[in-house]
C-alpha cells in the first residue's frame, strides 16, 4: 500500500544534490508548522531525476515549497542508543511557493525582502483572534 503525502513547508537547509549510481538525487527537509497545536513536523524529502536538478539551485533554507508525493518511514538509531523514526517523502511533484525574495536569492536586496516577508507574516499572525 503507499500513502501518499501532499503538504506545504518551509526547507530547513539548503537542499543537496547528490550523483548516486542510479542517477542524482536532491535531498532537503521541510518543517511544516501546525498553527493550532504549535508544533512542527519535519519531514525528509528527496527528488530524483531532472526535476531534482532543475530545482537544485533555487532550494535554499526558509523558502517555501510545495511536495506531493509517496510517504514513508525511516527508523534509526540515535546517538543515546534509542530508535527514532522520521517521515520521508519521495517527491513526485514539488513548487516553490511565495515571491521571487523568497527563492533562494543572496545579497542584500533578497535578505531584506525576507526580512520585510518575516515581519509581514508575524503582523498577520497577530491580528488573528484564535
Amino acid at each position: 500500500m503507499t500513502l501518499k503525502i501532499t503538504a506545504i513547508g518551509n526547507l530547513t537547509r539548503d537542499a543537496e544534490l547528490r550523483t548516486v549510481q542510479s542517477g542524482q538525487v536532491l535531498n532537503f527537509s521541510i518543517a511544516r508548522n501546525d498553527r493550532r497545536t504549535k508544533e512542527v513536523t519535519y519531514i525528509d524529502c528527496s527528488i530524483w531525476g531532472k526535476l531534482g536538478e532543475s530545482l537544485a539551485q533555487y532550494m535554499r533554507r526558509g523558502q517555501q515549497v510545495f511536495v506531493d508525493g509517496e510517504l514513508g518511514l525511516r527508523s534509526y538509531s540515535g546517538n543515546d542508543g534509542q530508535t527514532r523514526t522520521t517521515l520521508t517523502c519521495r517527491v513526485r511533484d514539488c513548487e516553490l511557493v511565495g515571491s521571487a525574495g523568497q527563492t533562494g536569492q543572496t545579497g542584500p536586496t533578497g535578505q531584506d525582502q525576507q526580512a520585510q516577508q518575516a515581519q509581514q507574516a508575524r503582523d498577520i499572525d497577530d491580528e488573528i483572534p484564535f
